[in-house]
């Protein structure tokens, strides 16, 4: 009897067959959206959509869409290869992308589906499932022995991939009814719906060890309207459960050994912060913290190589400049050369020993070029550089720091504008004459405690010339 397999078809149509040829592993991004290619337009079970997911969540939650998406992406010819080749067989009609969900003609035996998960068990080599081994006759002689014909169908490493993602979907998954939390178990489930969600047509889950692969699938062999399953009894409930039942007892006196690692894959410590809020795979550095990592495998030649920005020491500011506006007012510009850091300008009067250093503005990493105006009265030479702080990473003296920028200098003119009516007061009692505030009549413009605070002496004051304005700019060498 042959049944649609569902969605325990992805791991062999859809998802084996891209992390072996076309690069795929737990981390790829599928956006998880509504879609119409050509008229097919899949929902998943829930009728909702994810946005960004990773391949593992996808088939770890069986979504729909993102299978889709990833067939249509690696063609559906390919994708009928590599099951092919893995025991699956297909009716000459079965040319389109909701065989992704286990759409065929007519469907596969609980023996093909079974058989197809033989090389996720098997370092990716598949032989055809038999049931006779050796036949004797009453003497012991062989009448007939078996040899199995061993295919390679894909590669070891992308095997051991998709098998730890199948391990994850048994043990936290669509298919975690199946689970033993003693040996390794992984699986998958698959359920198909009858009559638009009326009820449930095909209900599969198949679970392996490193032993033992099992198929189990609940259904009516002539489903029709009085003959169907209800809704709840999909493929992650009644067969899962059975399969572990079936696992209990046949490891009731021994363990079946954990699946090897692989020496071709290796697992890598990503940044979740960049991968799910900017959907870049990225590797975390010695400041992400543990609650904002994660790991995933990926085979050595394909492992990710740029380092996640987001937690490494700031880099520094190579291009500051200084010059000075048409109101003598120092223009600094330079520009921040990283996103998620925070660019702290710093103003340092020079020619003071104890000067000390003062912040003046802040800018963050996605300002773009920053030219800022310095409009506090100055005057006199000034220093200024900009320090790189990391605020996502706080340490003891307050946030991760990288080197300072070199300095730049700049002249500001010291203005001396005398206005006549603040140097002289006409106000009334000024007397006869005019009124010189700072002079006593001692002449050196003090207070002299000697004279008598009612004496008034009228000097001729004298002009000073006026200094001319300076607009020297001096960098760092």
């Amino acid at each position: 009897m042959r049944r649609q397999p569902g969605s325990t078809i992805k791991p062999v149509m859809v998802y084996g067959p891209a992390i072996d040829k076309y690069g795929y592993n737990g981390a790829t991004l599928i956006e998880d959206k509504e879609i119409n290619i050509n008229g097919y337009a899949p929902n998943n079970y829930d009728d909702e959509f994810r946005g960004w997911v990773s391949a593992r969540q996808a088939v770890m939650s069986s979504l729909n869409v993102p299978a889709v998406l990833v067939l249509n992406d690696i063609g559906v010819s390919i994708g009928k290869d590599y099951a092919q080749r893995s025991g699956i067989t297909f009716d000459e009609t079965d040319n389109h992308l909701s065989l992704a969900l286990g759409g065929f003609k007519y469907g596969v035996t609980v023996m093909e589906l079974a058989g197809s998960y033989l090389p996720y068990t098997n370092g990716g080599m598949y032989t055809e499932p038999y049931v006779v081994t050796r036949i004797e006759d009453s003497y012991g002689n062989i009448v007939y022995e078996h040899t199995p014909h061993m295919e390679q169908i894909l590669q070891s490493s992308s095997a051991f991939i998709m098998n730890d993602i199948l391990l994850d979907t048994a043990e936290s998954g669509t298919a975690h009814r199946a689970n033993l939390s003693t040996i390794d178990v992984g699986g998958k489930t698959g359920t198909v719906s009858y009559k638009n969600g009326k009820g449930v047509n095909d209900a599969w889950t198949v679970a392996f060890t490193s032993e033992d692969i099992i198929a189990v699938w609940n259904g009516f062999d002539m489903p029709s309207d009085v003959h169907y399953m209800s809704s709840s009894s999909t493929g992650g409930r009644y067969p899962a459960i059975m399969i572990k039942a079936l696992f209990s007892d046949l490891y009731s006196n021994h363990a079946p050994v954990d699946f090897p690692k692989h020496p071709d894959v290796v697992s890598v410590r990503l940044d979740s912060v960049l991968y799910e809020d900017y959907q870049q795979v990225a590797l975390a550095t010695e400041y992400t913290p543990e609650d904002t990592a994660f790991y995933e495998y990926f085979k050595v030649q394909n492992q990710p190589v740029n380092v996640s920005p987001y937690w490494q020491i700031p880099q520094t500011v190579m291009d500051l400049t200084a010059a000075l506006n048409q109101n003598n007012q120092p223009v600094l510009s330079f520009t921040p050369p990283q996103m998620f850091m925070v660019y702290s300008l710093v103003r340092q009067q020079d020619g003071e020993e104890f000067s000390e250093t003062m912040p003046i503005a802040t800018f963050d990493g996605a300002s773009g070029t920053v030219s800022y105006i310095d409009t506090d009265e100055l005057g006199g030479k000034y220093k200024y550089f900009v320090i790189p702080y990391n605020p996502n990473v706080p340490v003891d003296s307050g946030y991760l720091a990288g080197e300072s920028s070199q300095w730049v200098e700049v002249n500001v003119p010291i203005e001396q504008n005398f206005d006549f009516d603040d140097v002289f007061d006409f106000g009334q009692g000024a007397g006869e004459g005019s009124f010189w505030p700072w002079n006593n009549g001692n002449g050196n413009g003090r207070k002299d405690d000697d004279n008598n605070e009612d004496e008034e002496s009228t000097p001729t004051p004298t002009a000073e010339p006026t200094p001319t304005p300076e607009t020297d700019v001096e960098t760092a060498g």
